[in-house]
């Protein structure tokens, strides 16, 4: 994380606990884990794109992907921030609109098959209310 620009303390911590899981530890959560695999297609040159509500700070809170400066109206995203190289990371709050927004992924998909398409579901039912669209 830069230090030049004011995060929230619980975030700073959040980095920081993060940063020791690899240096110190040796062992990661689940968010450390799905982070690094992110990071990883994207410095392989594979893009990434994740939609779904709530998934810039992960429906468990466990995410944290865009992260809110203090005292500005800005984010930071940090898998945005790998390297000069890397491939497009883009992720998306949507609406809770199943159709729509699983919808337009699931085209994406199939015009960006270098592109890891993520669509994230809160619950259960969101992804079987799709079904019929995907099942033909």
């Amino acid at each position: 994380m830069p230090t030049d620009v004011a995060f929230f303390n619980k975030l700073v911590r959040l980095f920081d606990d993060r940063k020791k899981m690899l240096v110190d530890e040796g062992r990661l959560d689940w968010a450390m884990g799905e982070l690094m695999a992110y990071a990883t297609l994207l410095e392989e040159g594979h893009p990434v794109r994740i939609s779904g509500q709530d998934v810039e700070r992960g429906t468990f809170s466990h995410r944290h992907a865009v992260i809110r400066l203090e005292d500005k109206e800005e984010v930071y995203v940090p898998l945005s921030n790998l390297s000069e190289q890397q491939a497009k990371f883009t992720i998306y709050n949507s609406l809770l609109s199943e159709y729509g927004v699983l919808g337009f992924d699931y085209g994406y998909s199939f015009t960006a098959p270098n592109t890891l398409v993520v669509w994230e579901a809160i619950a259960r039912r969101q992804l079987i209310s799709f079904m019929p669209c995907v099942d033909n």
